[in-house]
C-alpha cells in the first residue's frame, strides 16, 4: 500500500460524518423551517447558521481527537 492510500485510509477513520451527507443536512432543515413551519427567509437563515454550527462543532471534536497528528504526509 503506497503511503498516499494509507493516508487516504487514516483519513477516512479520522471523519466524523460522510462529506456526502453535509449538504443533505442544510437541505433538509432548509425544507422543514421554510414550508413546514413557513419561516420563509428567517427559516433559511436560522438553517445555514445551524448547519455551520454543527459543521464547527464536528471539526472541534474531530481536532480534539488528536487523529490528524499520527498522518504522515
Amino acid at each position: 500500500m503506497s503511503s498516499a492510500e494509507r493516508a487516504k485510509a487514516r483519513l477516512g477513520e479520522a471523519a466524523l460524518v460522510d462529506p456526502k451527507d453535509e449538504q443533505g443536512i442544510r437541505v433538509v432543515f432548509s425544507l422543514v423551517l421554510v414550508y413546514a413551519l413557513g419561516w420563509w427567509m428567517a427559516g433559511l437563515w436560522c438553517a445555514v447558521a445551524t448547519d455551520q454550527f454543527l459543521r464547527s462543532y464536528l471539526i472541534y471534536q474531530r481536532f480534539k481527537k488528536g487523529l490528524w497528528k499520527r498522518i504522515k504526509v
